[in-house]
């Protein structure tokens, strides 16, 4: 695989814009409905919530006989997900199928995520993260943005040779403490907000040419998708989740009479 360089550049004029645009549709929709998918102040693990946790070593059957681990913190009121033990495996969340939730590019939506990424390593190639966030609309398109300590960059989707190379991102501390990451896709563009700040944007990326492989399921051609989660034998982490919810029709151009709508800009 064709590996690209890191392409620093931050459109954040374009983010500015489209942080705007999402919060005014935010003020001015009377239809945007958000669900909470875990809150770690209600205690105990996402799955226990609106979230299914997964941990799968592809490379040794029975394939969800796995190291890793999510551990509930009562004194961080968060849950601890470990996908240390083994970097060969996959582990984390995806929402639960008994949501029928709907992402709709035209109608925009929105993810709010609060972590901190306690740890992560990754191997020599550069092209893979122990922790990433991805979400993919009802079309199967979206974004899959990877943590790192020290930078949050996107996944080139397209032809095999460019899929899961480096793409635009930012350098980003992302150990230092819990934030609030806000991930929206409105048609064709993502933005990406800390703690409220805009600090990434670009075009929804085409996963499809991705092959799983052998008996494990096809993630990047599922609809309606938010994963949190190490998704490669490439990478590994540690990440403490807090918060995370998923908020839809943002568009929705129906006024709103006395009646003020919130969108959570804390993200992940």
């Amino acid at each position: 695989m064709i590996r690209k360089l890191l392409i620093a550049i931050v459109v954040v004029g374009t983010a500015v814009l489209m942080t705007t645009r999402l919060m005014t549709a935010m003020h001015h929709s009377a239809t945007v409905d958000t669900t909470i998918l875990y809150d770690g102040q209600v205690g105990g693990t996402p799955d226990t919530q609106n979230l299914i946790f997964a941990a799968i070593d592809p490379t040794t059957p029975p394939f969800f006989t796995a190291e890793a681990t999510q551990t509930y913190s009562p004194t961080i009121n968060a849950t601890i997900l470990d996908s240390t033990p083994d970097i060969n495996e996959y582990a984390g969340y995806a929402i639960s199928t008994s949501l029928p939730i709907t992402l709709d590019r035209d109608l925009g939506f929105a993810t709010a995520v609060k972590l901190r990424l306690a740890s992560e390593t990754h191997d020599s190639d550069n092209d893979r993260a122990g922790f990433s966030i991805t979400l993919l609309a009802e079309d199967a398109l979206g974004i899959e943005l990877a943590f790192w300590e020290d930078r949050i960059w996107a996944q080139e989707g397209g032809s095999p040779s460019d899929l899961f190379t480096p793409a635009e991102g930012v350098d980003f501390d992302t150990t230092a403490s819990f934030i609030t990451y806000t991930l929206a896709i409105i048609t064709d563009t993502y933005t990406l907000t800390a703690n409220d700040t805009p600090i990434l944007t670009g075009s929804v990326r085409d996963y499809s040419a991705w092959t799983p492989p052998p008996g494990t399921p096809d993630v990047y051609e599922q609809p309606n998708l938010l994963a949190l989660s190490d998704n490669t034998t490439s990478a590994q982490g540690e990440t403490w989740l807090a918060y995370a919810d998923i908020t839809t029709d943002l568009l929705d151009d129906t006024p709103v009479l006395d009646r003020f709508v919130y969108l959570p800009v804390s993200l992940k």
